[in-house]
């Protein structure tokens, strides 16, 4: 008998390919930024003191470090969706893996933002924003009705 995926399933399934598509796309434009603005200014973080007291030249250290690490996350949370999207027991798993890597990382980016200039909304709402989806995940994929769809 196949297994029935409720509405919000289908909504975290695709919400799960889009945000881990965004991230992914994202991730590939941070590296290279900050691979670019390294290059460009040297690796001396004193050299990127422009508008900003005590400079962002940290940042793009510190995005050149994470990127690796929230691209394979942002893949993870593909493929969890992939998964949700078709029932398989391993969506709980990967988004549970995800929310249990990407929290800490949220947080962390979240420390961030208090160097984030007007313009930088966007990166402040997902550092908002991120936290509270992996809670949503952990809570939705540990309920008993979700444990049980995504059984064996």
């Amino acid at each position: 008998m196949a297994k029935q995926r409720s509405f919000g399933m289908t909504l975290i399934g695709g919400l799960n390919v889009l945000l881990g598509g965004i991230g992914v796309i994202a991730v590939v434009f941070v590296f290279l930024g900050s691979c670019l603005a390294l290059a460009l200014h040297g690796l001396d973080p004193r050299r990127f003191d422009l508008e900003i007291p005590g400079g962002p030249g940290s940042r793009h250290g510190i995005s050149l470090l994470l990127a690796p690490y929230a691209g394979v996350l942002d893949a993870l949370l593909v493929a969890a969706g992939i998964q949700t999207l078709r029932m398989a027991p391993s969506a709980r798993k990967l988004s549970l893996l995800y929310a249990g890597f990407a929290l800490p990382l949220s947080i962390l980016d979240f420390s961030s933002v208090r160097d984030a200039g007007p313009f930088e909304i966007l990166r402040i709402a997902l550092c908002l924003l991120s936290p509270f989806y992996s809670v949503l995940l952990i809570v939705l994929f540990l309920l008993p009705s979700w444990k049980k769809a995504f059984a064996k």
